[in-house]
């Protein structure tokens, strides 16, 4: 759902969308799904604290989707640039696909 409303987004302002989940996949080569319960939450957050630092000095004019979790692993969210939290429901996404 997140992913979904970024790539809107994204598509909408002409920015690319980076997804960290995507991001943190292709880096272990295993689903999310998967490396929790091979590894564990705390080893699933430091990946996350690991794909902020790389993002942070490489992105620019991106639109990027995160886990909520995400937020909270990290040190500073904010060198990634404007953070804009978006909390919808799946009934107002439905909404915003058939609008489109």
């Amino acid at each position: 759902m997140v992913s979904f409303i970024a790539r809107m987004l994204a598509r909408k302002i002409g920015f690319y969308c980076i997804d960290t989940d995507a991001l943190i996949e292709s880096y272990e080569g295993k689903e999310i799904v998967k490396i929790f319960a091979q590894s564990g939450e705390e080893y699933f957050r430091e990946l996350e604290k690991l794909t902020h630092t790389w993002m942070k000095g490489l992105l620019l004019n991106s639109v990027i989707a995160t886990g909520e979790g995400f937020i909270k692993s990290v040190d500073d969210i904010n060198l990634l640039g404007k953070v804009v939290f978006i909390d919808l429901s799946l009934e107002n996404v439905e909404e915003i696909k058939e609008k489109i």
